[in-house]
């Protein structure tokens, strides 16, 4: 039995990484193919689809009366992001950034740390309602929006290059495809999960801000692992903040607008201070020490966060 659970856990994040990745690349050809401009597809289609692992898991979750891990996703994922997959990414290929790039991560930080907030003004008294959930999801509509005008002001609004062979229909099928696998995994990581939790005496909300956290933060990982190494910088750092700005605002805000969810204790007197405090440590980090870079030291920095953190949940 024990093994068959974990087996499900492992072909869960399988498929979760295989169906990302695949609704990640199905979603920007569609985009392009609609002749969508390149900062629309980067803040609306990207940031959304990067984000579909949490959605899946947490509906799935929130659905199945597992609520503890649709909540414990979230926060975890949020956490997993800027510790252990920037610091990774750092790790492998410095992140560089010059002074412009820097001036716009600082406004997706700022606008991150808000929607932190939100979230933890919004949790705190135990629950997330359907009032709530729609408060997070159209604040984040209206950021969109404010982003796309703001880029048209600027001229920056240029539709792409790129050319896209592929026809429609190969296109949505590729996607229903993505979003099959999405689901499956979904099912298995939650499912696996649960047994796992129960046959270790491990609370839910610390497997689900843990192992599914981590799980649902791979695709992260793989897709700014390779913008670093492409020398797109500026994307692997604004993969994982857009990410994070996009898991509180339709992840969690969809899932509460779906399905009310109530708010375990610990994730309002731990996990939230965790998500908060490793979110406002980045910005600093970044400009200390050697200006505008994220070193291999400083990746390593994150990684102990994240470590100090696990540590502190298995432990606690």
């Amino acid at each position: 039995m024990l093994f068959m659970d974990l087996l499900l856990l492992i072909i869960g994040v399988i498929l979760l990484s295989i169906g990302g990745d695949k609704a990640v690349k199905s979603s920007v050809d569609l985009s392009f193919k609609l002749k969508l401009s390149k900062i629309i597809v980067g803040i609306t289609v990207l940031s959304f689809v990067t984000s579909a692992p949490e959605l899946f898991v947490s509906l799935y979750s929130a659905f199945t009366g597992s609520q503890e891990i649709s909540l414990g996703n979230l926060l975890g994922s949020n956490i997993t992001n800027v510790t252990l997959i920037l610091g990774i990414t750092a790790i492998v290929t410095p992140i560089a950034l010059n002074k412009f790039v820097f001036v716009q991560v600082i406004r997706s930080w700022v606008v991150m740390m808000i929607f932190s907030f939100i979230l933890y003004i919004t949790i705190h008294n135990g629950e997330l309602s359907r009032v709530e959930g729609f408060s997070l999801f159209f604040t984040l509509i209206f950021y969109i929006l404010y982003e796309v005008r703001s880029k048209k002001k600027k001229n920056l609004n240029q539709t792409t290059n790129v050319i896209i062979l592929k026809k429609y229909h190969l296109i949505l099928m590729n996607l229903l495809f993505s979003i099959m696998l999405l689901f499956l995994g979904s099912k298995l990581i939650v499912t696996g999960s649960v047994n796992l939790s129960n046959y270790y005496g491990i609370s839910k909300s610390v497997f689900g801000v843990s192992i599914v956290a981590l799980a649902t933060s791979l695709p992260e990982l793989s897709a700014s692992i390779i913008a670093s190494r492409k020398g797109e910088n500026e994307i692997s750092i604004g993969n994982i903040i857009g990410s994070n700005i996009f898991n509180i605002g339709s992840v969690l805000g969809l899932t509460a607008m779906i399905k009310p969810l109530k708010v375990e204790p610990v994730f309002i007197n731990n996990d939230v201070f965790w998500l908060i405090g490793s979110s406002l440590i980045l910005l600093p980090l970044i400009y200390v020490f050697e200006k505008y870079i994220l070193s291999r030291v400083k990746g390593v920095v994150l990684v102990l966060i994240y470590l100090i953190f696990l540590f502190y949940i298995f432990t606690k």
